[in-house]
């Protein structure tokens, strides 16, 4: 598979490969000193954790969840600053939705096809909603797991699903590479046919105009917000902050949201917190964004899919 330096690429180059062919690959990102701290943290954690709880997480699988609450060794990549000039060109404004660790284990089989915004109820065709990057952590091979996808399926017409004819690609790579790839795209996990599990780590991004796939209010204990970069808490809408205000993607800013403009850039659930520390969400309706506020021109002519059978909530393998 084609592999951009990362060293030399630019947002631009991976939004081009995006538009056509749904994911990219760059190269470099993660240094080996990351790469090695990483996996050990993440196999302090993986120690404790039970394998999935149905065939869509992988009954071989472990998923690490609530990521950012238990290790730190994610927390400048998810603000890495290519990764934002290419969620800031796809997206817009966005949050961090579902960021986990996933295991493949040895004698796991190949995950269902599907795609990641498939779980939004949206009427298709729909610019973006969703990007995903796949950052593997040991070798990534055909035989061990590594991510099998259908290049240029985000372009296809609503309602058409993978048939055996359509050609299967497998995302092999190295660690301290990344895999960007669009939440319309349809993908899976593929099989570990090896003795050796197969470890990655998935930070997904979505608009912010949609919740969040993990509540990270929820999820990350703010003794542990205090302690992540300023970036990274305004990107997992965690960090507390003055009733009604919210947090945004686009340039770390924050913004309120807009009154008599439902839905425009505000999140499904605005939060804030009482003098206890719990957590009150006001609903707010979600409408498309429209206007000169979004750039989405290079993406219009994509149809997404319909949903995958499953209704469970999406992580790639």
């Amino acid at each position: 598979m084609a592999t951009l330096p990362g060293a030399t690429c630019t947002g631009q180059d991976v939004v081009q490969r995006l538009t056509s062919d749904g994911y990219v690959i760059v190269s470099g990102l993660m240094s080996e000193r990351d790469v090695e701290a990483a996996r050990g943290d993440l196999g302090r954690i993986l120690a404790a954790t039970p394998t999935g709880r149905n065939a869509f997480e992988g009954f071989d699988t472990q998923r690490v969840y609530a990521l950012f609450a238990k290790t730190r060794t994610f927390d400048q990549i998810a603000v890495h600053p290519l990764l934002l000039d290419v969620l800031d060109q796809v997206l817009g404004h966005y949050q961090l939705s579902a960021p986990v660790g996933i295991r493949i284990g040895p004698g796991e089989r190949a995950q269902m096809l599907h795609r990641d915004d498939a779980i939004y109820p949206l009427p298709e065709p729909h610019p973006p909603v969703v990007l995903n990057t796949m950052w593997p952590l040991d070798e990534f091979t055909e035989d061990n797991g590594a991510t099998r996808l259908v290049a240029g399926s985000h372009r296809w017409e609503p309602g058409r699903q993978p048939a055996p004819e359509d050609p299967l690609l497998t995302a092999t790579m190295s660690p301290g590479s990344v895999m960007f790839y669009l939440g319309s795209l349809w993908h899976g996990g593929g099989g570990n046919r090896t003795s050796q599990p197969r470890l990655g780590v998935i930070l997904e991004y979505v608009v912010g105009w949609l919740r969040q796939q993990e509540n990270h209010c929820l999820a990350v204990p703010r003794d542990i917000v205090r302690q992540l970069p300023e970036r990274l808490r305004r990107r997992d809408a965690s960090a507390p902050g003055p009733a009604g205000q919210r947090l945004t993607g686009t340039g770390g800013r924050r913004r309120r949201p807009a009154r008599g403009q439902p839905g425009r850039f505000a999140s499904t659930a605005d939060t804030s917190s009482g003098s206890s520390g719990s957590v009150r969400g006001r609903n707010r309706p979600t409408t498309f964004p429209s206007g000169p506020t979004r750039n989405f021109s290079k993406f219009h002519s994509m149809s997404p899919a319909s949903p995958a059978a499953s209704g469970t909530a999406v992580s790639s393998a």
